[in-house]
């Protein structure tokens, strides 16, 4: 092992380590902030799983968050799910999991004809399709009233906070193995050359259906750990168009296509979040205060934090001193 993967290593885990320790010396407030910005983090690696790899941008990914938030707390309002005992969370899990992937692998077919702009708006309309049948199925769904998570499988945030941790820390090693797996290299050579990538034998309709359903499950699982904590979804909550326009804005600013770039994108925009909205209480729209950062963002660090000259000329600093 090289001292610097050595090092890495090393970081990750002490990293890993402190998160661990974390809630322990949290306030149920900060305890609660930090269990979102996990799942934020996982919204923005899925993200990236298309974009960064593939050079799609998809604006759909909160469809998945709240198809599994949506399927779990419907299973659990079915009186012979919730006697299930301990193998309630396994099968709301299970099945939220099989509704993303299989909601991911059909719409991959449409999606997939469409290119660039196209793509992006049609990512878009996910989140809109699910709106509407959440609606309208109102028997099912609770409607515009939204449906309740029985008390008895209430998630206590501590709880959530470590769940939420694991699936992060999954997304973004599913990240780590891409940039480095023959998955990972053909999903980039489908990304630089399309037409060439199908003369050395690969199939990029097959490739890009296994990113798109790889991609959902832990936005899927998000989903039901979100559900499960906060006891109450309804259309707004679980399918607002944040949950899809917010992840493209954070891992561009950390930059795409690499593996701590949705982090570092995730960190600055809720440390953003957290100041100017919590504490400062700015008296402006959310969304537009998201909107004026990602056009900073397209002006003054359009390749992301990661991929800026300034932030390579100091890993090039680093390597050679090293």
């Amino acid at each position: 092992m090289r001292p610097t993967s050595g090092r890495a290593t090393a970081a990750t885990a002490g990293v890993i380590a402190a998160l661990g320790a974390l809630p322990l010396f949290l306030s149920s407030t900060w305890l609660l902030v930090m269990f979102l910005s996990f799942v934020w983090l996982i919204l923005t690696a899925n993200y990236d799983v298309l974009d960064g790899f593939l050079g799609h941008i998809n604006l759909g990914q909160g469809a998945f968050f709240g198809l599994g938030a949506y399927v779990a707390t419907m299973l659990l309002n079915i009186p012979g799910v919730q006697q299930l005992g301990a193998l309630t969370f396994v099968v709301i899990s299970v099945s939220a999991l099989a509704a993303a992937a299989l909601f991911a692998a059909v719409m991959a077919f449409p999606l997939f004809r469409l290119k660039g702009l196209y793509f992006a708006i049609g990512t878009l309309i996910l989140i809109f399709l699910l709106q509407v049948l959440a609606l309208n199925l109102g028997p099912l769904t609770g409607g515009s009233y939204g449906l309740y998570v029985p008390p008895a499988f209430f998630m206590s945030t501590f709880v959530a906070y470590y769940l939420a941790l694991g699936v992060a820390i999954v997304s973004v090693a599913l990240n780590f193995y891409l940039s480095r797996s023959t998955l990972g290299l053909a999903f980039r050579c489908i990304k630089e050359d399309e037409g060439a990538a199908h003369a050395i034998g690969l199939n990029p309709m097959r490739y890009k259906s296994i990113a798109i359903v790889i991609s959902s499950l832990p936005s899927a699982a998000a989903g039901v750990l979100f559900a499960l904590n906060s006891g109450f979804i309804d259309p707004n909550i679980a399918l607002g168009v944040e949950r899809s326009l917010l992840p493209p804005l954070m891992a561009l600013m950390g930059g795409t296509g690499t593996v701590l770039g949705p982090v570092f994108g995730t960190a600055i925009i809720r440390i953003i979040e957290t100041v100017f909205f919590h504490y400062l209480r700015l008296p402006v729209p959310s969304m537009l205060f998201f909107g004026i950062t990602l056009l900073a963002v397209a002006l003054l660090i359009p390749e992301g934090l990661l991929k800026s000259p300034r932030m390579k000329r100091l890993a090039l600093f680093r390597a050679l001193a090293s």
